[in-house]
């Protein structure tokens, strides 16, 4: 394991990191640190006067504000019915605002005190992948005064990915929790659906999957390329139940968060954005 000057704290402290008057960093999707929220949530006094911005995100990420401080303010990129009530109240702000203007958010009008980071255990060159979410966390560990790193024994570390240099944690925790998962049941409009988008999918190709539950109904499967890690599993069975198809060499079209939301190819290949409305169309 390589040596890292971050100081190393049990899970029951990391709850304790919390400074009042001062923002706390979130991520949503599989990158959630659940570990850290569980603690968080466990005793009110924690979150006194605590500010917390997070991506946490609908149908992925559930928590209940309830269980935090009065006094606590939490802004996020996505709303949730369960959020209604803390609204209500002033203590829950949902941010109107695409990927890229999130992103010019962070740069421009957030200074965080904590970012909590979920990783994979380090590899030989002492870089801890962050798995198959990396969401806007290269922004927000340049914004933050400290950084409390979560690594997860099931966070894969994935060839290419991006990675946070073990030394640079101010904390660190080892923890041992499942990564969220995205779950929608399947129909049969669904896995008509599937089948005919199998069969524009060749070996070796990039899939582009966007945010949200695969329709039920012909309206479409990708939609916003920004995100992909809530359908891809999903997807690839279907591919894989369907069409038979091979993705040995797959990769993401997504929005490079870096170029203010410009696609970028993760991997080479060729891109199909395949959609459904009345009939289905192929979109390159």
């Amino acid at each position: 394991m390589p040596v890292s000057r971050g100081r190393l704290v049990r899970q029951s402290e990391i709850g304790g990191l919390i400074n009042s008057d001062c923002t706390v960093y979130i991520a949503g999707a599989s990158g959630a640190p659940t570990a850290f929220v569980s603690e968080m949530l466990r005793d009110k006094p924690l979150t006194r006067d605590a500010r917390i911005l997070t991506t946490y995100v609908p149908g992925i990420n559930p928590i209940d504000l309830s269980l935090l401080h009065p006094s606590a303010q939490v802004t996020g990129l996505f709303m949730q019915p369960g959020f209604s009530a803390a609204q209500r109240e002033g203590r829950f702000r949902a941010l109107p605002m695409s990927y890229s203007g999130f992103v010019r958010h962070l740069r421009e009008n957030v200074e965080i005190d904590l970012a909590v980071v979920q990783v994979a255990a380090p590899d030989a060159r002492g870089q801890c992948s962050l798995g198959p979410a990396v969401e806007f966390m290269p922004i927000a560990l340049s914004k933050s005064r400290r950084r409390l790193g979560l690594v997860n024994s099931a966070t894969p570390s994935l060839a290419g990915s991006i990675g946070v240099p073990y030394d640079s944690f101010d904390y660190l925790c080892e923890v041992d929790t499942p990564l969220p998962e995205y779950l929608t049941p399947v129909d049969s409009d669904t896995e008509l659906l599937a089948s005919r988008v199998a069969t524009l999918i060749e070996d070796g190709c990039v899939l582009q999957l966007g945010l949200g539950k695969v329709p039920t109904r012909a309206h479409g499967i990708a939609r916003h390329p920004a995100q992909a890690e809530d359908a891809l599993g999903d997807a690839f069975r279907w591919i894989s139940r369907f069409g038979g198809k091979r993705c040995a060499r797959y990769g993401l079209s997504a929005y490079d968060l870096r170029t203010g939301g410009q696609p970028s190819l993760l991997r080479s290949g060729s891109r199909i954005h395949a959609a459904a409305h009345s009939g289905l169309r192929n979109h390159t």
